[in-house]
């Protein structure tokens, strides 16, 4: 699946992502922002799933009245989103999706007065239940050891991470990372097309693109071999 990565530096916090929109096959099948921004709600959100899961977030997020970040950690958003995923259902019918998303919410909190990051799923785990909004200071996936063992190769570390040094060097290597994308299908790595850094501060939403990998192309897959 996709990259997702939350660090907080300061008084800003980033969100560090792709844009290869994968088919179950392992194929890039469109190219695509995974960020969502929240101008008005010194907000960003970036979800690690079906292309229904950001659909529905998306929709939550305009349609529930919000006018403040912490709007977004109320109730009726998670309410909302599984609203909108029944509804959309149908329109994914010869596309079927299933449970496993990762959404992050970046942004600024005036009452938490600073940046914050916050993870919500619809798979529990024994630290968090399904559905439940997380406060977190540090999101990286994918994420293995392997992964971490080449970034400490380059002097890398999540303890020490410095988002725009190192986000580009983070995301080359989430690109070896490879897992089944459908079921039934072959590992591959769902990482790629171009790499992105939204950055957001009081006050401030920015989302850019720093990097295009010109052998990612629409109907092969990431990296550039053979479909």
């Amino acid at each position: 699946m996709t990259a997702i990565n939350a660090f907080i530096e300061g008084a800003v916090v980033y969100l560090i992502t792709d844009g290869a929109l994968c088919k179950p096959d392992g194929t890039i099948g469109g190219y695509g922002q995974k960020v969502t921004t929240f101008a008005h709600l010194n907000a960003a959100m970036a979800v690690r799933g079906h292309a229904l899961h950001h659909l529905a977030a998306s929709f939550a997020a305009d349609g529930g009245g919000c006018k403040k970040f912490e709007d977004l950690l109320d109730d009726q958003f998670v309410a909302d989103m599984k609203h909108w995923l029944g509804r959309f259902a149908p329109v994914f019918a010869d596309e079927p999706f299933t449970e496993g998303f990762d959404l992050v919410l970046a942004g600024w909190s005036d009452e938490a007065a600073g940046p914050v990051i916050y993870r919500l799923s619809d798979i529990g785990s024994p630290s968090a239940k399904a559905w439940t909004w997380v406060s977190m200071t540090v999101f990286a996936a994918p994420m293995d050891q392997a992964i971490q063992d080449r970034l400490a190769a380059r002097s890398i570390h999540l303890s020490d991470f410095r988002p725009l040094e190192h986000g580009l060097a983070l995301l080359e290597e989430q690109r070896t990372y490879k897992e089944p994308l459908g079921e039934g299908e072959a590992p591959a790595s769902g990482v790629g097309v171009f790499a992105q850094v939204t950055t957001i501060t009081k006050g401030f939403v920015g989302s850019s693109v720093i990097r295009w990998w010109e052998e990612d192309v629409f109907g092969g897959p990431v990296g550039g071999a053979a479909p």
